[in-house]
């Protein structure tokens, strides 16, 4: 019987009217509606286990096809910050995977760090930015003007509707952050020319921003990139300069950058007019994570080459942590 079928039976014990029936008709009456009462009740957990089953049934298939997808990008032809976030979000999956199947997490063999010449270290220096990096914005589409060797462009600015699908994509990166990039590319083109979606999207994670921003439009909006660098995130998963276009990459991008993490100082350039001023910063701000690190700090790890090379900046990391220059 279906659970339709005892509740249909159910009922109609219901309407007899017992006190016309022989004690005996009633008391088999009552042992019959306990039997389908009971017989309900089990139907019922056998159909939840089964849809249980079901949905981890597509978890799992889920978690397998996010992770061959992720296998598939882990080439060596991409930059070190790109792997590191792909790996990382490998590394989620695959732990997903493990509590779907009940076995324990398997330990992640990496083969990609070996590629990494600058590992990103546990530790991160950040900080928070007071500015709301989505500004209001009055009109549906503003025209911008970039940089002279930008171009001129116009980007859609909007403000997110949470019932639009754009505001339940972002409420779903939000929710699972892990899933941030099978939702970014199943988004349409236009998503990723949306000013304020995309800076929402930052808010959550900046190099997934960067990395799906449109190329010939946001990429290029200097705007776009300084609050993209600026805004710290809800996780970090990768190095935003490592995703913006390299012409985008000026002294003023580079010197936001160092503020947020001393190691962006990778990306400058000695042609930058801000060159010396963004070493110096770069170097107070390693000085100072040093200083707070002291014995556990890994030097070949923590301080970009770039500063490595400086021989009298080396001379006082070692003073900290002996052995380093």
């Amino acid at each position: 019987m279906s659970e339709t079928e005892y509740d249909n039976r159910l009922a109609e014990i219901a309407t007899i009217a017992l006190g016309t029936l022989s004690d005996d008709q009633v008391l088999q009456l009552l042992a019959e509606r306990k039997q389908l009462e009971e017989l309900k009740l089990e139907y019922a957990k056998v159909q939840a286990e089964a849809e249980e089953a079901k949905q981890q049934a597509t978890a799992r298939l889920e978690a397998e096809t996010e992770l061959a997808r992720l296998n598939a990008l882990i080439t060596p032809d991409k930059p070190d910050d790109e792997l590191i976030h792909l790996i990382e979000e490998r590394k989620t999956w695959e732990a997903k995977l493990a509590l779907l199947s009940g076995t324990p997490v398997p330990e992640t063999v990496e083969a990609a760090p070996a590629l990494v010449l600058e590992p990103v270290p546990e530790v991160t220096v950040t900080a928070p930015v007071e500015e709301s990096v989505i500004p209001p914005s009055p009109e549906p589409v503003l025209p911008v003007t970039i940089d002279e060797d930008f171009g001129e462009h116009r980007i859609t600015a909007s403000t997110i509707d949470p019932g639009s699908d754009l505001g339940r994509a972002l409420a779903d990166m939000r929710n699972d952050s892990s899933r941030m990039g099978k939702i970014l590319d199943a988004l349409p083109a236009p998503a990723k020319r949306d000013k304020a979606f995309m800076l929402a999207v930052a808010e959550i994670d900046p190099a997934y921003a960067m990395h799906y921003a449109d190329s010939d439009v946001l990429k290029k909006d200097s705007d776009f990139n300084e609050k993209v660098v600026m805004t710290k995130g809800e996780r970090v998963s990768g190095s935003v300069l490592a995703e913006m276009l390299p012409e985008a990459r000026t002294g003023k991008i580079v010197m936001a950058a160092v503020k947020q993490d001393f190691r962006n100082v990778r990306f400058v350039l000695p042609q930058m007019p801000e060159y010396d001023e963004i070493l110096a910063k770069a170097k107070a701000l390693a000085l100072d994570k040093v200083k707070e690190l002291k014995d556990g700090v890994d030097i070949t790890t923590l301080i970009p080459k770039v500063l490595q090379k400086d021989k009298a900046f080396m001379e006082e990391i070692a003073k900290i942590v002996p052995g380093a220059e």
